[in-house]
Order: structure tokens, then C-alpha cells, then sequence
């Protein structure tokens, strides 16, 4: 478990209190207890720190409370600033409440849960709390990357502004001069009518000419100045697609991506369902390819949560699975998956059904 990550444990009794203390020991140095039934304000003080992230985990034995206080969490003003920081939850209850927890997560209020009294695997625990801290990391950077992203989006934005107003420089400068040599060579001509000898003439007319070459370089070297200009601003336009490949098999990552990269894709990969819809939200795919057969959140889970995420709703989701049960393939259909491909896959085969859809 990472030690950055802040764990902070929800208990209502003493015993359950000693027993997360027993699973706990040694895998995070940010531990704290509350027992909101007796004190609230404490945990108040404490969350409005600074902390890099939360991993909050609800023991009780009835999952009523645990669903309370999720509830409060979510619509409290003086909790906002915890409810900002990259966070999951997890549930533990008592095992005659496993199909309510199990409920529970498929909502999306709870990331995972197991059962307490008593904990039948300490070592599937510990791996479960594991995992989730993983994601939470994953959550981090993604965060992160989203916050430099956005930076860099608003500098290049800064920029195009001061080439904006440079380009404009430029063309008024190109006016005003133009304008000068305009009058000069008014002026010129005025003088030369005043001057009819012949030696006067010629020199009128050298000058004429001069100015006239003059303004014609003046012209050319604005125009290709502003062009200059113009090429400098930053691009911020992607010309190729984005597929983002979720599969918990890096062979099989390695594989996909070796045939998409050189037909023009930008490959993102994914090692879980949470992962990829973490970096959908921060580059929009034009498509993605989704392993229903994953750990931390499946593909039929991924699929789902895709779905209910309006700016990710229409993107097309082909399913990759080593399963050939058509029940499957028809019920990511009926779940909005556009095609589905059964792994191992050929390049041929692949490229078709990702180009038809992209």
C-alpha cells in the first residue's frame, strides 16, 4: 500500500476497531480512526489538512451506517474539500450482508468490500486493500496529468494570444510605412514638377523608383513575417485517432499496440476497467478496446460505467475476450458495445473492425 495515501478507517465498536488494526499494521504510515457516532468535529479538523489522497474504509456490521455516512460525505459542505482530493472507499460488514455490499459497489458508492466477524483470509484483505490502493495511485497521476494538461492548454492559449496581437502589430506597421512611402512619393513628385530641368527629372525618377522597390520589399517582407507568425501558434489539434486498449495481460497490450501504431493510431494502454475510464476522461478516445475478463473492475463493469458518463456515452467499445459464449457477446451488445473480437485476434481482423467504427 502506498504510504502517501491517507487511510482513515470508520468504526462503532472497539473490536472492529482492533481488527482493522491488525490488518493494517505496518502498511501505511497516514492511519487514522473516527468513530463519527461519538465525534464529529475532530474528523472535521483533521480532513480540512492537506492530505495527497484518501482511501476510506467503512467497518461496520450493518452497511446501513457505512451508507449514511457516504450520503453525508457526498452533500456536506464542511467535507467538500475531501470529497476534491482523489479518493475510493471500501466496505466491510458482517457476512449476512454480502449481497446488499456487493449492491452497493455495483452503484458505484463503494469501490469494494469484503466481510468482517469474522475475516475468513487476512492475506485477501490485505490484497484487496492493495488494489485499491493501486487504483487510487492511478487516480494520482491521472489527476495530475489532467491538471498539467489543462496548464499546458491554457499557456498555448496565452501564446496564440501574444502572436495574436503580434500579427496585428504587424499588419498596422505594414499600413503606417506604406502609407509613409505613399506621401514621400507624393511629395517627390510635387518637387520633381517644380524642377523641369531634364537632370532634375532623371533624379526624380531614380528616386521614384527607389521608393517604389522599397515599398514592394516592404511588403513582401511583412506578408512573409505574419506567415512566420502564423506558423508559430501551437497546434493543438490531434490528427491521429486515439484508441485506449484495456487488458490486464501486458503480452497481449504489447501485441495490439505493435499493429495499431503503425497504421496511424496513438495507443494508450490500460491494465483494468477503473484505469481506462480514468484515462478517458483525460484524452478522449475515437475508440477503445476492452477486455471483459479483468481484475479491479471487469469489462462488462467498464462498459456499463462508459455508458452513464455523458461526455464518454457514444464512443465506440469493442470488446476483446477469449470466451466464445455468443451469451456473452450478446449481452455487451445489448450494453452498447458496437462489435466485439474473440482474442487471439490477426492484425487483418483487428484493423478492419477498429477502422470500421473509428
Amino acid at each position: 500500500m502506498d504510504k502517501s495515501i491517507t487511510v482513515v478507517v470508520f468504526y462503532e465498536s472497539h473490536e472492529i476497531r482492533d481488527l482493522m488494526g491488525e490488518v493494517l499494521r505496518g502498511r501505511t504510515s497516514k492511519l487514522v480512526f473516527s468513530n463519527l457516532k461519538k465525534d464529529q468535529k475532530e474528523f472535521i479538523e483533521f480532513a480540512c489538512d492537506q492530505h495527497a489522497a484518501f482511501m476510506f474504509i467503512y467497518a461496520f456490521e450493518d452497511p446501513k451506517f457505512a451508507i449514511d455516512l457516504y450520503q453525508l460525505f457526498d452533500s456536506h459542505s464542511a467535507l467538500s474539500n475531501i470529497m476534491q482530493s482523489p479518493h475510493l472507499s471500501v466496505l466491510f460488514c458482517n457476512r449476512e450482508y454480502r449481497e446488499q455490499a456487493y449492491q452497493e459497489c455495483m452503484a458505484k458508492r463503494f469501490f469494494l468490500y469484503d466481510t468482517i466477524n469474522p475475516i475468513y483470509d487476512m492475506n485477501k484483505v490485505r490484497l484487496l486493500l492493495d488494489l485499491t490502493s493501486e487504483t487510487l495511485m492511478q487516480q494520482i497521476k491521472v489527476t495530475e496529468l489532467d491538471q498539467e494538461i489543462e496548464d499546458s492548454r491554457r499557456d498555448m492559449f496565452d501564446v496564440s494570444l501574444q502572436l495574436d496581437g503580434i500579427e496585428g502589430s504587424i499588419n498596422d506597421e505594414k499600413v503606417i510605412q506604406g502609407g509613409f512611402l505613399d506621401d514621400l512619393a507624393f511629395d517627390i513628385n510635387e518637387l520633381g514638377e517644380c524642377h523641369e530641368s531634364l537632370e532634375g527629372d532623371e533624379a526624380s525618377g531614380r528616386i521614384k523608383q527607389g521608393l517604389g522597390e522599397f515599398k514592394n520589399h516592404n511588403e513582401v517582407y511583412f506578408s512573409d513575417l505574419g506567415t512566420q507568425v502564423r506558423s508559430a501558434k501551437p497546434k493543438t489539434k490531434e490528427t491521429e485517432p486515439l484508441v485506449i486498449v484495456a487488458d490486464d495481460q501486458k503480452m497481449m497490450l504489447k501485441i495490439i499496440t505493435t499493429i495499431l501504431q503503425p497504421k496511424g493510431f496513438r495507443v494508450e494502454t490500460a491494465s483494468n476497467g477503473a484505469e481506462a475510464i480514468l484515462k478517458a476522461k483525460v484524452f478522449p478516445p475515437s475508440a477503445v478496446l476492452l477486455d471483459i475478463d479483468m481484475p479491479v473492475m471487469n469489462g462488462i463493469e467498464t462498459l456499463k460505467a462508459f455508458k452513464k458518463l455523458e461526455p464518454l456515452k457514444h464512443v465506440p467499445i469493442i470488446m476483446l475476450t477469449s470466451n466464445t459464449d455468443k451469451h456473452s457477446f450478446m449481452e455487451c451488445l445489448k450494453l452498447g458495445a458496437v462489435d466485439y473480437i474473440v482474442k487471439p485476434t490477426n492484425a487483418k481482423t483487428l484493423l478492419k473492425k477498429l477502422l470500421s467504427v473509428v
